[in-house]
């Protein structure tokens, strides 16, 4: 710590501690790199900062590289590590619910486009590669489609690298899933293997707390110290001198080391500067120990309890998280599963949903030269309204994210005795319907929904949502 924080500001202090635990030593203006580093094989070995800056675009440089692998570049966007069945699966969202072209073909025309000598090819093609594709649709509303394209080829390129970019987000969500199931508290409690449970990280807590307040307690105040000067002048022996003051000792190897560094440190200071330290200490002592008896500890993003997301009816509960997984502090008490699941659900709906906005933008254009395109938020999620077979591929896509990503234990595990799961059999069939129920009741998102506190559910819909408007409106 470089300095002693203000009272009023421990809050934002404490809040500036843990975002610096996340980025993990990483620059925040280098998260981009992190994001599109075509030699990264696993997401989750990203610090959650990056994980959470999902929306930033690829950097200009990067595609701007003459022998810039777009084929590559797009199957790592959909995982990382390039698994072709998951790959496959991801596409035929686009190519079976959607018509769209196939990710090679889509791929192979945008590599034409960066190699074309059309200026205006080329500029295309760095706009829907990044992820700039209001930019995209403003160029083609203003110039029309450049060199030989049309206007439906042009819609198709965005649209895909649109559904392209939402896998992304799905791959970036479900990986900071895992890392809040083994490393909830990112940077400040070890990894484990296997899963921390709220309990656990309660009970790392409660020691952190003991040895904090023992560590406090030895700190005299200014009140304090002034008691116990009075204390000494009056147990003084007459003609004896006042007693030294007696201050708490240190005990431990790494408390010595700590005092030693700490009494380096203060011996470069003036006695001005001294002082004005003190006073400080006295005033963030104070209220440090204030507020180690008002709560379980200071991080605010591990609770006890937390509410609930709205049932049916819209009414929501205070529930006890310290039984469940540490994930469910993050995300209003849903499990792990059904987070991968709300997000994939969301996925495939942004396909359904972005190719029917963008068909009738193509036909618009071809029928009176005007491309009008709607960029608000997707509507709220209506199974009804996904086509034949929706449910089905989401619980395919749920299966090879949780084998991949979520490197969930208990996928295809086996249950009461009964032979191992197989793949289109009932497991997280569950999770999938409570997460469509879930997302039916929040209904679409709104502005603002990124923020709020842990007991904003609308904050947890932002978290584990696709953003194709993010990319949509720049």
């Amino acid at each position: 710590m470089t300095r002693v924080p203000d009272p009023a500001d421990f809050d934002e202090f404490i809040r500036k501690v843990s975002e610096a635990a996340e980025l993990n030593g990483c620059d925040p203006d280098d998260l981009d790199q992190l994001l599109f580093d075509l030699s990264l094989k696993d997401l989750r070995s990203l610090p959650p900062a990056a994980l959470r800056a999902r929306e930033l675009p690829i950097p200009q440089h990067l595609i701007r590289l003459e022998d810039y692998p777009v084929s590559l570049a797009n199957e790592k966007l959909i995982h990382a590590g390039q698994d072709a069945s998951l790959i496959a699966l991801v596409e035929q969202t686009w190519t079976g619910f959607c018509g769209a072209p196939a990710l090679r073909d889509h791929s192979a025309t945008l590599l034409l486009l960066a190699r074309s000598a059309d200026e205006g090819e080329r500029s295309f093609y760095l706009r829907v590669m990044a992820g700039h594709h209001r930019t995209a649709l403003w160029h083609l509303r203003k110039s029309g489609p450049p060199g030989e394209l049309t206007i439906r080829a042009c819609l198709d390129l965005i649209f895909v690298q649109t559904v392209i970019f939402n896998a992304r987000d799905v791959q970036s969500t479900i990986a900071d899933v895992h890392l809040a199931m083994v490393e909830p508290v990112f940077g400040l409690v070890e990894r484990v293997k296997g899963y921390i449970r709220a309990s656990g990280l309660n009970t790392i807590f409660k020691k952190v707390k003991e040895d904090a307040k023992h560590c406090l307690k030895g700190y005299m105040t200014r009140t304090e110290r002034d008691a116990h000067r009075r204390q000494r002048i009056a147990e003084r022996r007459p003609g004896k001198p006042v007693a030294p003051p007696s201050y708490a000792k240190v005990k431990g190897v790494v408390a010595k080391r700590v005092g030693q560094l700490v009494e380096q440190r203060l011996a470069k200071l003036s006695p001005r500067q001294v002082v004005k330290l003190r006073r400080r200490l006295d005033r963030i002592m104070e209220s440090a120990r204030e507020k180690l008896e008002a709560s379980a500890h200071f991080f605010p993003n591990t609770p006890t309890t937390i509410s609930s997301i709205s049932r049916s009816d819209v009414s929501r509960d205070s529930i006890d998280i310290t039984s469940k997984l540490a994930t469910a502090a993050r995300y209003s008490g849903l499990g792990p599963v059904e987070c991968a699941a709300v997000s994939i659900c969301r996925f495939v709906q942004s396909a359904v949903c972005l190719r029917d906005k963008f068909n009738r933008a193509a036909t618009s254009f071809e029928v009176g030269g005007d491309l009008s395109f709607d960029l608000e938020h997707m509507p709220g999620f209506d199974i009804a309204a996904m086509p034949l077979g929706a449910k089905t591929h989401i619980k395919m896509l749920l299966d090879s994210y949780r084998r991949l990503v979520l490197d969930d234990a208990a996928y295809g595990a086996k249950s009461g005795g009964k032979p191992q799961m197989e793949r289109f059999d009932n497991q997280a069939v569950p999770e999938i319907d409570a997460a469509m129920a879930w997302l039916t009741v929040l209904g679409p998102r709104e502005i603002g929904d990124f923020e709020g506190d842990i007991n904003s559910e609308r904050k947890t819909f932002h978290l584990l949502d696709v953003l194709p408007e993010v990319r949509l409106s720049r």
